[in-house]
């Protein structure tokens, strides 16, 4: 985490490499830092090159993970014209745009909206032969199907978390595995 926030505080830093410092703190218990860097970023200013997608695809899951609607809403309207895409840099895809909007508009508290991305997500990860990239779309919106919290949805999450559970098993990703337990958690609290 450390040389990450270091190079992401330098004058010339990539807004890219400023999202991925702020999922790093947030992701090791330093949610102050992780907020400070989230709500000192203009992302309206940020170079339209090849780096773009991936700046913005991590800003959105860092501020989606610090609950920033107001910065989730900036956000999403930046992507939305892209929800077709995949997020890539160079030689990585990062995820479907799709997904990001899904936990975008989840944040936002506009549950039939994130369901549509997720849904869309689902199809373009399946489409493209990406086992984790779905797995991590089937957390996503078991996650938000356990906050809207009817007891259909509820079902629903349980199924999918199960098949995300099963491809982090299968392929060793603990972030997704990570992930799966804590909306397990939710859910237990949710129906206990």
């Amino acid at each position: 985490v450390e040389p990450i926030e270091q190079l992401a505080r330098e004058p010339e830093s990539a807004a890219a490499w400023r999202a991925i410092a702020a999922i790093a703190l947030f992701e090791s218990g330093q949610v102050d830092e992780a907020h400070e860097l989230a709500c000192s970023e203009d992302f309206k200013s940020v170079p339209w090159d090849w780096n773009w997608q991936l700046a913005m695809f991590n800003w959105a899951r860092a501020c989606s993970r610090l609950d920033l609607g107001d910065r989730a809403g900036e956000l999403y309207e930046l992507l939305e014209p892209f929800s077709s895409q995949l997020a890539a840099s160079g030689a990585f895809v990062i995820g479907s745009i799709a997904w990001v909007l899904g936990v975008l508009a989840a944040t936002l508290g506009h549950y039939e909206q994130a369901e549509g991305h997720f849904a869309a997500a689902a199809e373009i990860e399946e489409r493209f032969g990406a086992p984790l990239f779905l797995a991590r779309t089937h957390a996503g919106w078991a996650r938000t199907l356990i906050v809207r919290g009817r007891p259909e949805d509820l079902d629903r999450a349980q199924h999918m978390l199960g098949q995300a559970e099963d491809t982090a098993a299968r392929l060793g990703a603990e972030g997704i595995t990570r992930e799966v337990a804590e909306c397990r958690a939710t859910l237990a609290a949710t129906s206990g």
